[in-house]
Order: C-alpha cells, then sequence, then structure tokens
C-alpha cells in the first residue's frame, strides 16, 4: 500500500473550480505582496548580474560566481580585500573549490590577484558593467516604491 500523498495539479484544481463557483484557488501556505515584490526583485537582479558577467555558464555557476564577486566588491570597496581563506570560511568551500571559481573570476577578467589578496580590475568599470548598475538601481527604487505603495495599504487587501 503506497503511503504518498497526492498533490493536485493546477489543472486538477481548476477542473473542480468550473464545477464550484466562487471557488479561488488559494496555496495553504500564505505569503505576503511584499514577498512577492522582493522575490521578484531579487530574481530580476539575478538574472542582470549573473547574465551580464557570466554568459554561457549554467545558471547555477553563475550564481556561485557571482556571490564570490560580490564578496570580492564589498572587500574592495572596504579597502580590505578577499583571500582564498576568509572565502572558503564564508561560503563552506574548500580552499581546491574557492581557487578554482577564483580562477574563473580572474579568466573573466573582473578580478585580479595580488599576492595572497583578491582585487577588482578596471573592467568593473567598463560603460556595460555601469549600465548594469543603474538598471539594478532602477529595479530597486522601483520595488521600494512598489513596497511602500502596499504597506498603505489596509493589512486585508495585502
Amino acid at each position: 500500500m503506497s503511503t504518498r500523498a497526492h498533490y493536485k495539479s493546477r489543472n486538477e484544481l481548476r477542473g473542480e473550480d468550473v464545477e464550484r463557483e466562487g471557488y479561488d484557488i488559494t496555496s495553504p501556505v500564505e505569503c505576503s505582496r511584499e514577498h512577492e515584490v522582493i522575490t521578484r526583485m531579487f530574481l530580476a537582479l539575478a538574472r542582470g548580474i549573473c547574465g551580464k558577467y557570466f554568459p554561457g555558464k549554467p545558471l547555477h555557476h553563475q550564481i556561485d560566481l557571482v556571490c564570490l564577486l560580490l564578496y570580492v566588491i564589498i572587500g574592495h570597496v572596504k579597502r580590505r580585500p578577499v583571500t582564498v581563506s576568509k572565502l572558503s570560511r564564508t561560503f563552506g568551500l574548500s580552499r581546491a573549490t574557492t581557487q578554482r571559481w577564483l580562477s574563473e573570476l580572474i579568466a573573466s577578467g573582473y578580478v585580479e590577484r595580488v599576492g595572497n589578496d583578491y582585487w577588482l580590475t578596471e573592467k568593473t568599470n567598463s560603460p556595460s558593467v555601469q549600465n548594469v548598475v543603474a538598471k539594478n538601481v532602477d529595479l530597486i527604487i522601483a520595488a521600494a516604491k512598489e513596497l511602500a505603495n502596499i504597506r498603505k495599504m489596509p493589512k486585508m487587501d495585502r
């Protein structure tokens, strides 16, 4: 005897809806509009950044590389460059994996190694990268405005 639960597909639920007038398909898990706006913003940011910096690589690997790159950017801006050890601890990766991924960042031309430290290169100041940054700022501002409007709504309408 099988103990697996059967979850109905959207089409099965829609078929039942035709029979029950006024029935709305809802998830048993509540998710706020704020959550939706933040999720859409994050996905748009991730797609834009991944597509710009690492086109042609699988999305899951693009995201790994972008996360590493973001830490290099923060270290660069703070004038506290990252090292393999620091990144390995931060991400819970082996030093070998971290070094391999840093080698990919170096090959992409966005990062350079100076001694044991990793810094950004001039390529991050290129017009195409600055264009992506400007688009990301616009995405964040639009999401912030949408979130502010949602906050003004009564709780029942959110």
